[in-house]
């Protein structure tokens, strides 16, 4: 089994294993992530799980460069570590563009979406 295949397959088990104990309502758009981030009491568990969502992300776009620099997701400076804070910065602005149709995707798919505009790659395939 090659690194891509390996990768593809961990990811495929986590996120399998995540929707398995999850309720199917637990799914957060990047509109209702943001606003119940608004409240204090909240950011201890939703900063956490942003900066999860980014790192993965992250990962599975290093694993998919060291295979094939031209499939990569989004073209994250080498020397740059993105934090949680910057991570709600970059979600929040991305929302703030469009909040109606940007606000209704999934989190995880504005997160990538959005660090697609703010790292985006020169060349496109």
């Amino acid at each position: 089994m090659g690194l891509r295949s390996f990768a593809v397959t961990v990811l495929l088990g986590v996120t399998g294993a995540a929707a398995a104990t999850a309720p199917a309502h637990a799914q957060l758009t990047a509109g209702q992530f943001l606003e119940f981030h608004e409240q204090q009491r909240n950011r201890i568990l939703l900063e956490p799980l942003l900066n999860g969502i980014g790192r993965g992300i992250f990962v599975y776009n290093t694993m998919l460069v060291m295979n094939n620099p031209s499939a990569t997701l989004y073209c994250h400076p080498a020397n740059l570590t993105i934090e949680s804070a910057q991570y709600l910065s970059i979600l929040r602005h991305y929302v703030e563009q469009d909040s109606i149709s940007r606000g209704r995707e999934y989190v995880e798919v504005a997160l990538l979406n959005a660090l697609q505009g703010v790292f985006p790659c020169a060349r496109r395939r």
